[in-house]
């Protein structure tokens, strides 16, 4: 059984709760091959590991084109504090899990990067303040923060990354008390949801589900 939750699974919940309950109850590995989800994913490790061997990685998925793109963003992405920063927190009777994808704890600055291609739809290729003053995910990880250590965050930046021209905007935001609020209650209410389906006790963990995913791949 999963111990805590993240809110990438709880976000799921509420958008597609079919895939929710293939892949954190019953283990489904979504194996359709999403392009702008593959290169978002890259550009994240090679942010994180700048020795990341990507060149290599971008040759067996024929993605040549997107070398120098990734070259120009490397010249242009911001790195303080650490990457992949993961805390939990107690909420109530469970745990709260976030990770931030660079963290710097003196300070109290968070950053999150979020790609974006054409192909991936006009709804990310759209941010603006106001999407990034209500982007539930940076809520949740300030609830994480306060719990975790009584403190809010000084400031949260959002940068905005095209995929498709290698420019990067960033969005400064914060998070209070009202916030906070806010996304305790969507945690709230989620979770009840989940429970009163009866999954909450049968979601599987990422060891679990990583076992089944292999029990399945054809011999």
């Amino acid at each position: 059984m999963k111990k805590y939750l993240s809110f990438s699974e709880l976000n799921l919940w509420y958008r597609d709760r079919k895939r929710y309950v293939d892949y954190y109850i019953n283990g489904i590995e979504d194996t359709t091959f999403n392009r702008p989800l593959v290169l978002g994913k890259l550009i994240h490790k090679i942010f994180e590991e700048p020795r990341y061997p990507w060149l290599k990685e971008l040759k067996e998925m024929g993605e040549w084109k997107m070398v120098p793109i990734i070259h120009k963003l490397l010249k242009k992405v911001k790195r303080e504090g650490l990457a992949e920063q993961t805390i939990f927190a107690e909420f109530e009777d469970f745990k709260i899990m976030a990770i931030m994808d660079r963290y710097d704890k003196k300070n109290r600055f968070y950053r999150e990067y979020k790609t974006y291609t054409p192909e991936a739809g006009e709804e990310w290729s759209r941010w603006t303040q106001w999407k990034v003053d209500h982007h539930k995910q940076l809520s949740f990880t300030a609830l994480v923060l306060k719990l975790n250590s009584y403190t809010y965050f000084k400031e949260i930046v959002l940068d905005a990354i095209d995929l498709a021209k290698g420019n990067i905007k960033s969005y400064k935001t914060t998070r209070g008390p009202a916030d906070l609020v806010e996304i305790t209650e969507w945690i709230r209410k989620g979770v009840n949801e989940i429970k009163v389906a009866g999954l909450w006790d049968k979601r599987l963990s990422r060891e679990e589900r990583g076992r089944l995913y292999n029990l399945k791949l054809p011999l």
